[in-house]
């Protein structure tokens, strides 16, 4: 059991630092460079407390917050580093304009990174991680809007990490469906893969027969943002 004074101390600890944090790590020079280098490291070494002090995107995170406690915490720390690298390199009118749009509004800020950090925190595999990033750096680079970030990150929750790396050749087997053929849709994508897909929000449903199924704008959203 904790000490009196520590409990005190972590209820007085400001909630929305580590959102904002985040968020601000994000703008920092040499993010996407560093966290990739950190992403490829071995789970194993990740788990080096020293190592992750000396490294400017998770320095804030390990000091602040001592998250390198437990394994589950270190594992943590490999989601944001896989994160960070799928953001990519951003330019530097892109950066600070996110970074003048953030600043403008404390409130705003910190949702966006504490959302990011429970969004990280369910992400079952470090590619789902990566995968977000890319779609967060569509935000950033003023590609899509932050609601549309919201339901795509809600979309890589549900989905199979295999179906997300997946989606442009199962969306390229749809396209290739002709009804006037006269076989099932299954034979063109299978029924798992299809009602998987539909539960994630990444394709839409349609017939009266026969379910098919059909691209959407979510799905050919996340598409654009995983080519860039």
């Amino acid at each position: 059991m904790k000490p009196e004074e520590d409990v005190r101390n972590e209820m007085k600890r400001p909630s929305e630092s580590i959102g904002t944090s985040l968020v601000k790590s994000v703008w920092a020079a040499g993010v996407a460079e560093v966290a990739t280098d950190v992403a490829e490291i071995a789970l194993d070494a990740v788990l080096d407390e020293g190592v992750l002090k000396e490294i400017p995107v998770f320095g804030w995170f390990v000091k602040g917050y001592g998250v390198v406690s437990t394994v589950r915490d270190r594992v943590f720390l490999k989601k944001l580093a896989t994160f960070f690298s799928g953001l990519g390199r951003v330019n530097e009118d892109e950066k600070n304009e996110f970074r003048e749009n953030i600043e403008t509004d404390d409130a705003f800020c910190r949702k966006v990174g504490e959302n990011i950090v429970l969004l990280l925190d369910r992400q079952d595999s470090f590619d789902k991680a990566y995968i977000l990033g890319k779609v967060f750096s569509g935000y950033l680079r003023g590609r899509i809007d932050y609601q549309t970030f919201l339901q795509l990150a809600a979309a890589i929750d549900r989905a199979f990490i295999g179906d997300l790396v997946n989606l442009e050749t199962h969306y390229a087997k749809i396209e290739s469906y002709d009804a006037k053929l006269g076989k099932p849709f299954a034979e063109f994508l299978d029924d798992a893969t299809s009602q998987a897909l539909y539960s994630a929000g990444l394709v839409r449903s349609e017939g009266y027969t026969e379910d098919t199924y059909h691209a959407n704008e979510l799905g050919s959203c996340l598409i654009r943002l995983l080519r860039e």
